[in-house]
């Protein structure tokens, strides 16, 4: 493993990506995706979350890492129960970017 990879070593965390079918966003996906996270893309639009997914080599390397949950960042209701299956789903360790 290199110095950065050593550095930035994620494994064992569960991060949530708000946003994570959009062009940052997905970015973001797949920089802790290398890193060795598990992430969690939170986004209204699955379809292009599930797209960008099988286009992505990094992605594709570790389907494993990558769950696609839908959300709607604009209810806060919604995101507290987001948050409460997701909890019982991964543990009380997910980090939200």
């Amino acid at each position: 493993m290199d110095k950065v990879k050593q550095l930035f070593n994620l494994g064992n965390r569960n991060i949530i990506v708000a946003g994570g079918a959009g062009q940052i966003g997905f970015a973001f996906v797949e920089i802790l995706i290398d890193a060795g996270a598990t992430v969690i893309i939170a986004d209204i639009d699955i379809e292009m979350a599930q797209k960008k997914c099988k286009e992505s080599a990094i992605v594709s390397e570790n389907t494993d890492s990558v769950f696609i949950k839908k959300l709607d960042v604009s209810n806060s209701k919604l995101i507290d129960a987001f948050y409460e299956v997701l909890s019982k789903e991964f543990g009380k360790s997910c980090v939200i970017y």
